[in-house]
């Protein structure tokens, strides 16, 4: 691993565990360097600050490992995968995110918009859809996915993770098989 590899991963491991601790909105970047056994020269040559050492986590810890080879076979294995690694290190997750549950919802969010959209993009081939709609749609579902699994870690967690991947996969195929109904229902007659 790069030294700026190992470097941005102790600081956000400090981050991590001073979030359990304390809370995010109480956590001072001379915190996270002290935690850490750096200088804040350190902290400020990688990052701008501590929301953007917070993305930096929630992106190596939760989402890279989402995005890593994902196809339309194996969303919801990774989805669940997702979910649980957010469950292992739930008191970290579900105290962040009281704390700033925009701030995980939007970088969140605009990952599954894009995958979403490179799916609805395979599918979409002849461009029945039209890009604008393929757009929408990845939206609503990106944005609706965030708010899910936000409040989720605002409840703490409660409902197991392979319980709620499920659930959300059901709901994806269910409005699949809608789709499909209406689509046939509506195609002209020959």
């Amino acid at each position: 691993m790069a030294d700026s590899q190992i470097t941005k991963k102790a600081l956000g491991d400090g981050l991590k565990e001073l979030v359990r601790k304390k809370g995010f909105d109480k956590v001072s970047v001379g915190d996270i360097t002290g935690a850490c056994g750096m200088g804040r020269q350190s902290f400020y040559y990688h990052f701008q600050d501590k929301f953007e050492l917070l993305e930096w986590v929630y992106y190596q810890d939760a989402f890279a490992p989402l995005c890593e080879g994902i196809t339309l076979q194996n969303w919801p294995m990774k989805l669940r995968a997702m979910l649980d690694r957010m469950y292992d290190e739930r008191k970290f997750y579900v105290a962040a995110i009281k704390a700033q549950p925009r701030h995980f919802s939007e970088s969140l969010s605009r990952i599954l918009e894009a995958l979403f959209l490179q799916v609805t993009e395979r599918l979409d081939e002849e461009n029945d859809v039209g890009e604008e709609r393929r757009k929408f749609g990845a939206s609503f579902y990106a944005l609706g996915c965030c708010a899910v699994v936000v409040r989720w870690a605002q409840g703490g967690m409660r409902v197991a993770p392979d319980t709620l991947a499920r659930d959300i996969y059901c709901l994806a195929k269910d409005s699949e098989r809608a789709a499909i109904r209406l689509a046939e229902a509506t195609e002209p007659q020959k």
